[in-house]
């Protein structure tokens, strides 16, 4: 009898031990965060579950030029190691000089990032330096950077440019935005008859240049030729061809004729946006970046958006990717970082996170998930009409230019703009910097 009782009483011990596990264990369990959801990975679950996760060190680099980019990254980093005490990110924004020089830089001293925004991946792809993209996290956003057949980059946001324009201005004056590229002339001229500078450019800015720049290569050449760029690339087309000479000279009557005043070309961007807002200038050719900028100067201020149309009024808008989120190939060959570093990109994209990036600086979500984010009426304006517009994506200085040639061309056009060199030249001098910059 002693010998049954004995094993029943070790029998019913055990099970309340087993029983009390349990219930520890679903204690633990609940106490962290949750584990359910679209935007939760298997490999996020397990790094949550795990009792003593391993300490991960990651370098991320970013650009550190605006200050609201540089908050919300240092905001999502802040949330994320929260979130992962396991994962230690140390945050290098690169603030000196041109960001992607200061990559290049950190590639050359043995410095180089883990994580890295990067706005040239291809050459970096080539080179040996990015690796590729966990699965966790590439098939997250629509038209990642792949290189024979395997993606190496992510698109953080998309963006367009078009025309900023003083409301109240236009409504004293009884202007309404032009329904074809004429009538936006004819709108440029009727300001100026009444002596107001039609167009401010941040000509001290090399992306004020290539926002004009993009917009008559649309116009003038992709429009009729799409793959120009690629007949660049085998010398069968020049910047002396027809097309792209007129979109040499349509941007250069805006100076001819005085639309962009000569006193408003050096301005830096904080300059524009105040000049802007002071009713120096009816309008100015920006992306919706500039919309936050405008607000922080005067939160009264009035303004709208309309995209420039060509001669027939076709609604044209580009789509601009500049930046990526990309993985240098040494941190992909470390297991612990590679699961560590997809968790943040997981975490980047997770849509609550990435409603905030969007609101910030009012770009356009890369997400296969649609992310919906409320916005300033002018944003919502533009949203709309892009949505509608037909979009161009071979931009110059996207992945279908030579690296180096945008700054080269934005600089030789300045140049050809102010009646410092000829046509001819401009024409001469633009095809030669193309075959001198490097080929991805």
């Amino acid at each position: 009898m002693n010998k049954y009782m004995n094993k029943y009483t070790k029998r019913a011990c055990l099970f309340v031990m087993l029983s009390m596990c349990c219930l520890l264990w679903g204690c633990h369990k609940m106490d962290g965060p949750a584990l359910s959801g679209p935007d939760v990975s298997e490999s996020q679950k397990a790094l949550i579950q795990a009792e003593s996760p391993p300490k991960v060190h990651l370098k991320l680099t970013y650009s550190g030029k605006d200050i609201v980019w540089i908050s919300k990254i240092e905001e999502i980093v802040a949330s994320f190691t929260t979130l992962y005490p396991s994962i230690e990110i140390e945050m290098d924004p690169g603030r000196e000089g041109v960001y992607m020089e200061y990559l290049k830089a950190s590639k050359a001293l043995n410095d180089f990032p883990d994580i890295m925004e990067i706005e040239e991946p291809l050459s970096f792809v080539k080179s040996g330096k990015i690796g590729i993209i966990p699965d966790d996290a590439s098939g997250l956003v629509n038209d990642p950077l792949t290189y024979n057949s395997r993606i190496f980059a992510l698109p953080m946001y998309s963006t367009t440019y078009g025309m900023i324009y003083n409301t109240e201005m236009f409504d004293r004056y009884q202007l309404t935005p032009p329904k074809d590229y004429q009538q936006f002339l004819d709108l440029c001229e009727t300001l100026k008859k009444k002596g107001i500078a039609p167009i401010g450019i941040a000509g001290d800015d090399m992306r004020y240049w290539n926002y004009w720049i993009n917009y008559y290569f649309i116009k003038d050449v992709l429009c009729k030729i799409p793959d120009w760029q690629y007949l660049r690339g085998l010398k069968k087309a020049s910047f002396a061809d027809e097309c792209a000479a007129g979109m040499l000279k349509d941007f250069k009557l805006l100076f001819d004729k005085g639309y962009i005043d000569e006193n408003f070309i050096e301005l830096t961007e904080n300059q524009l946006a105040t000049s802007f807002v002071q009713g120096d200038i009816a309008m100015l050719y920006a992306g919706p970046m500039l919309f936050s900028q405008i607000q922080n100067t005067d939160a009264d201020m009035s303004f709208s958006w309309f995209f420039l149309p060509d001669e027939q009024g076709n609604v044209m808008a580009a789509k601009d990717t500049k930046s990526y989120w990309a993985l240098s190939k040494e941190c992909t060959r470390d297991q612990q970082k590679a699961e560590a570093a997809s968790l943040f990109l997981q975490y980047f994209y997770q849509t609550e996170n990435y409603r905030k990036i969007l609101i910030s600086i009012n770009a356009i979500p890369t997400t296969r998930q649609t992310v919906l984010y409320p916005s300033i009426e002018v944003q919502q304006d533009l949203l709309v009409n892009y949505r509608y517009a037909e979009k161009f994506s071979s931009l110059i200085g996207s992945l279908d230019t030579p690296e180096t040639f945008n700054n080269a061309m934005s600089l030789i056009v300045k140049d050809y703009v102010l009646d410092m060199v000829s046509l001819e030249d401009t024409a001469v001098l633009l095809d030669s910097a193309w075959d001198k910059a490097r080929v991805y």
